[in-house]
């Protein structure tokens, strides 16, 4: 706290256990301080406090006061803290429309105390402090674009002695003399001086006291079970069982999703057919829920629908999704899951390029209906994009219009405002549709897909960095052979890349991939035995440990309802 004269006080701490007595009455779940927003990874599944988990704690902090709001503060808060980097600070001030000035190397500091390695970050306070006295003015420009994760830059460590043992009384800290406080309160070098000083005494409590309450592990959650969905007469399976699912965004997280578990490199995966359908369909999409492989949308040549429905791997049996205020039939659309809704937007409604749609909806599981998505700021509409799920937003690039136009531009959607934000083109992100797309949890990753110059379908892809808004090329070495009007999955570790077709006719179908690994720029065949028939403009989804393959159409053109695991 601070008093009158800009002196800071460290108070009790009781506070902290009043939010997690309240955090636990609303929503079922304890632990062992403070909040999962603050939170580091390792805290957060129980492990023993140490003080990266602080440095973590700062940085999410910081974070907070710089953007007036926590690095991850809507939908899956828990997965995110796990699994998704943080969105850049700058980033978030543009997104909410806030200004604030923020020196390049406090951004910097923030996010690699935000790291998911605890040996990425910080180490102790005194590294914070020599982190802080590197950024001069002369400096606050943000460096070359560098690969995702880069390497924490090398510290200068100075020993220091632990502080003074604080007494029962009201303890006075000086402000801290590194950091000069020239702005007042709302400055953000106040702020990280108030916090640095602070996380000293942390540190020293942390010390005197190794074996705190605060040490001990999280209180496994208690699953909610939600209503059970009303489930459509159309090829319907029995309902399910109830299942817990995962909250709603802005809600408080009530139940542990399961954590993806990628499958090593070098498994060699094996394939299981699925049931029938009865609906084949092309164009298509289908995310993963965590529990469901759901497919929406998509057609014949024919016929358009503005239907879906999902499946569990475990019991391989379909059901129907609501219609209830669902949008209008289309295909080729954008489509991904948040953690609890699955958001639409875009495609077309006719085989022929034309009724191209620049709307879309929000289907909420938990309540099994629909809600308009805005088309307020909007990308141009368009078919056959690119659309990935950062874990804060919907991306959307790429894709065809009117007349065969490809696209190289697109847009991001943040569902907790309900506004997009605009992609501008790059000469290192050519347009063309239909490509292979995933999020890996700091990076869309494109490859493949199709432009109107020979070779028609592309062997190469590009890498791009929404927080930097940088693009780079991946490697060709050891990719397969050009293709589009396929999909990918990303298991934690890899891009798996299946099926397609290898020419702008489609007159061919492909059977076989390949997993492209980002962390080292490399490429490996997949398994071919047992492998689905050849197919393009199918679905996919993983399940965490499976890639779900169904749909699309053969080299006749004939739409498949069958798939393979």
């Amino acid at each position: 706290m601070i008093d009158s004269s800009d002196k800071l006080k460290l108070v009790d701490f009781g506070l902290a256990r009043v939010m997690r007595e309240s955090m636990a009455r609303i929503s079922g779940v304890t632990s062992p301080g403070g909040t999962i927003h603050y939170m580091s990874p390792q805290q957060a599944e129980g492990q023993k406090a140490r003080a990266t988990d602080d440095l973590y704690s700062l940085g999410a902090t910081l974070y907070d006061l710089l953007t007036s709001t926590p690095p991850f503060h809507t939908g899956d808060v828990a997965y995110q803290v796990h699994h998704t980097r943080p969105q850049p600070l700058s980033e978030r001030l543009m997104e909410l429309e806030l200004s604030n000035d923020i020196p390049a190397p406090v951004e910097e500091l923030i996010q690699a105390c935000l790291s998911k390695d605890p040996q990425a970050r910080p180490q102790n306070a005194a590294e914070v402090l020599a982190w802080l006295d590197r950024g001069a003015p002369t400096a606050l420009v943000m460096p070359p674009p560098a690969p995702p994760l880069p390497a924490r830059p090398a510290m200068i460590v100075t020993p220091v002695s632990p502080p003074a043992p604080v007494p029962p009384a009201e303890p006075e800290f000086v402000p801290v003399p590194v950091v000069p406080m020239t702005t007042g309160r709302s400055s953000p070098r106040f702020w990280i001086a108030a916090a640095i000083v602070l996380l000293a005494g942390a540190a020293w409590w942390w010390k005197q006291a190794p074996d705190s309450p605060l040490a001990g592990p999280l209180t496994n959650a208690v699953p909610k079970a939600v209503p059970q969905l009303v489930v459509g007469a159309t090829n319907a399976a029995p309902a399910a069982e109830p299942r817990n699912l995962l909250p709603t965004v802005g809600e408080k997280m009530e139940a542990t999703p399961v954590n993806p578990v990628p499958v090593p490199p070098a498994a060699p995966g094996t394939w299981t057919t699925l049931p029938s359908l009865g609906k084949g369909r092309v164009r298509a999409t289908a995310v993963w829920t965590g529990q469901e492989m759901m497919v929406w949308g998509g057609g014949t040549e024919g016929v358009y629908f503005g239907d879906g429905f999902a499946i569990a791997p475990e019991t391989r049996q379909w059901r129907a999704v609501s219609l209830l205020q669902a949008p209008s039939a289309r295909a080729g659309h954008a489509a991904v899951w948040t953690g609890s809704e699955m958001l639409i937007w875009g495609g077309r409604e006719g085989w022929d390029l034309a009724n191209f749609k620049e709307n879309g909806g929000r289907y909420q599981l938990s309540a099994n209906l629909w809600r308009p998505l805005s088309a307020v700021n909007a990308p141009r509409h368009r078919s056959e994009m690119v659309s990935v799920w950062t874990g804060t937003e919907m991306i959307v690039w790429g894709g065809q219009a009117e007349k065969s136009e490809l696209l190289g531009d697109g847009g991001r959607y943040h569902p907790a405002t309900d506004r997009w934000l605009a992609i501008a083109s790059s000469p290192l992100a050519p347009p063309r549709l239909m490509p292979f797309a995933v999020w890996t949890g700091e990076e869309l990753v494109v490859w493949g897909g199709y432009v109107s110059t020979s070779p028609n379908c592309l062997n190469s892809g590009f890498r791009y960095h929404p927080g930097r808004n940088v693009w780079r090329p991946i490697s060709q070495s050891g990719a397969p052979a050009g293709r589009a009007w396929g999909e990918a999955v990303w298991t934690g570790t890899e891009v798996l890349v299946w099926g397609g077709t290898a020419d702008a006719t489609k007159a061919t179908c492909l059977d076989d991939g390949a997993a492209y690994n980002p962390a080292t720029d490399t490429w490996r065949p997949l398994p071919s035995a047992n492998a689905p028939s050849a197919r393009m403009m199918h679905c996919v989804g993983w399940t965490g440990q499976e890639m779900v393959v169904w749909g699309g159409m053969n080299r006749s053109r004939s739409p498949l309802d069958s798939g393979a695991t």
